[in-house]
């Protein structure tokens, strides 16, 4: 999941060089998939595959930013979505 990555450097070294301080989802995390087979061969690919997977890599990570904003009015500009600046956000302007 792209939207979990979170690398971080302080004072110019990278601190999330281990998986200890790697933030990983697991299958808590992760809502269900129900996946749907299209089979409709294509001759663009080898034995008329082709892939599917990483499309929705491309508009989800704005798709999320711009809900979040339309929600409570935060504007994200980095990802991963920091949960405890959401938290903070929400807890300065209780009228939301």
């Amino acid at each position: 999941m792209v939207h979990c990555e979170h690398f971080i450097i302080e004072n110019g070294r990278i601190f999330t060089d281990r998986m200890a301080r790697y933030r990983i989802p697991s299958i808590v995390h992760m809502p269900e998939i129900i996946p749907i087979i299209v089979e409709h061969p294509t001759a663009d690919g080898p034995y008329g595959i082709k892939g599917v997977g990483e499309v929705v890599g491309i508009p989800t990570p704005a798709a999320i930013a711009n809900a979040i904003h339309n929600a409570i009015g935060l504007r994200l500009d980095r990802l991963p979505v920091d949960q405890e600046q959401i938290l903070e956000f929400i807890q300065g302007n209780e009228n939301l």
